[in-house]
């Protein structure tokens, strides 16, 4: 004798089932893996454009802030009476730091370059879209008898071919007294 569960499915008119699935309910399983992708793709590739775009703004924001640090440190050794933009905001300063050697910051081509006892080494190459220097001394003024250096630094990079991402940074720099 057997028991329910060990009889063969049985169609409605009597004849053991295939075990197959149905047109139908192949069309279906079809149609809703292809709403899910529909939806689902659109997600994920937002979310890899987000990736690209964080990526390149953390890479422009780090080479920003090595190249402004180096930049800071070299005015900052400075002597405060010799430092002289080449013209006014222009983007080179020319001065002598506190060891007596004279340095040049130049920006050209969009790249920051630094010259220093006669050896060029590069600062941020390819990658910077401004370089600027302006010098506010204002010895009269009792509340900042001092002079200050404005050093303002945008670095640029690519996310794809058609987008760029840039980070400017800005810092007032005061260099040391003679």
């Amino acid at each position: 004798m057997t028991t329910p569960s060990q009889q063969p499915l049985r169609r409605r008119n009597g004849q053991p089932a295939s075990g197959a699935f149905t047109l139908l309910e192949m069309v279906l399983a079809i149609t809703v893996l292809g709403l899910i992708v529909g939806v689902g793709t659109p997600v994920l590739v937002a979310g890899y454009q987000s990736f690209l775009l964080g990526t390149a703004i953390q890479q422009a924001d780090g080479a920003a802030r090595l190249a402004m640090e180096r930049v800071s440190r070299e005015l900052r050794s400075g002597l405060q009476s010799t430092v002289s933009p080449l013209a006014l905001n222009t983007p080179s300063v020319q001065f002598t730091s506190s060891d007596g050697v004279n340095v040049t910051l130049t920006f050209q081509d969009n790249t920051l370059t630094i010259q220093r006892a006669g050896e060029v080494g590069v600062l941020a190459d390819n990658t910077v879209g401004s370089f600027s220097v302006s010098d506010e001394a204002d010895a009269g003024n009792r509340y900042r008898p001092f002079r200050l250096v404005t050093v303002q630094l945008t670095v640029s990079r690519a996310i794809n071919q058609l987008e760029t991402q840039s980070v400017t940074l800005r810092s007032g720099i005061v260099p040391r007294n003679p």
